[in-house]
């Protein structure tokens, strides 16, 4: 059965102890898989997948912002990553960074293969996946491959994915006026020629003043 989910306070402290190769009470790192800042420097994909010391509960979390500094993140501190530039190009030209969603799907389905080696029984509704910015980016990709629950802080929407909204175990924590969080197709931004981006995973919820939502247009 599953435990109650994970809070925005577990959630933030374990993307930004990922992002800084820290620990945080009451949970340790996963042994049979690899963790840290950058797995895969040429994708800038990294993640941390965190075990809940009382209830088991796993949270994966990813790591980013990887590009820039204050665009998209809530946790965590600025990592600059060649690799992770070419990602978020990437996906501000409406491609789906293939390479990088693979890293994901793998780290994930790893986790997933140890958890359970570890216990036969193991639930996977007790998985949860969280980032911010480009690590948010990967969280959904997470959360829509494997059917996982979990949280998107300030990530842009899935290029060419179709609407998700029945989803009800994910959520999008966008701040308005963020121009990586609402680089995407249900935020109510006309990006016109800039971008080709696409929907977020599952729910959105906006968070700040509504006055720094301009609308922008070519």
């Amino acid at each position: 059965m599953p435990n109650a989910n994970p809070t925005n306070s577990d959630y933030l402290s374990l993307i930004n102890a990922a992002e800084q190769a820290g620990d945080v009470t009451g949970w340790h790192a996963m042994s049979g898989v690899p963790h840290g800042e950058e797995i895969n420097p040429a994708t800038g994909f990294g993640a941390t997948a965190y075990v809940n010391d009382v209830t088991g509960q796993v949270v994966i979390a990813f790591i980013g912002p990887n590009t820039a500094p204050g665009l998209g993140s809530i946790a965590g501190q600025f990592h600059a990553s060649p690799g992770g530039t070419a990602t978020d190009e990437m996906i501000a030209n409406g491609l789906r960074p293939t390479q990088y969603e693979t890293d994901v799907k793998n780290f994930v389905q790893q986790v997933l293969n140890t958890l359970s080696a570890q216990d036969p029984s193991a639930d996977f509704s007790n998985v949860y996946v969280a980032g911010s910015s480009l690590g948010g980016y990967a969280a959904q990709i997470a959360a829509m491959t494997f059917g996982l629950g979990g949280v998107n802080y300030g990530g842009p929407g899935v290029p060419l994915a179709a609407p998700s909204t029945a989803v009800d175990n994910f959520m999008n924590q966008i701040i308005l006026g963020d121009p990586v969080a609402n680089g995407a197709t249900d935020t109510g931004i006309d990006w016109g020629s800039i971008s080709v981006v696409g929907p977020h995973y599952g729910q959105v919820k906006f968070l700040g003043d509504q006055a720094n939502q301009v609308k922008q247009r070519v």
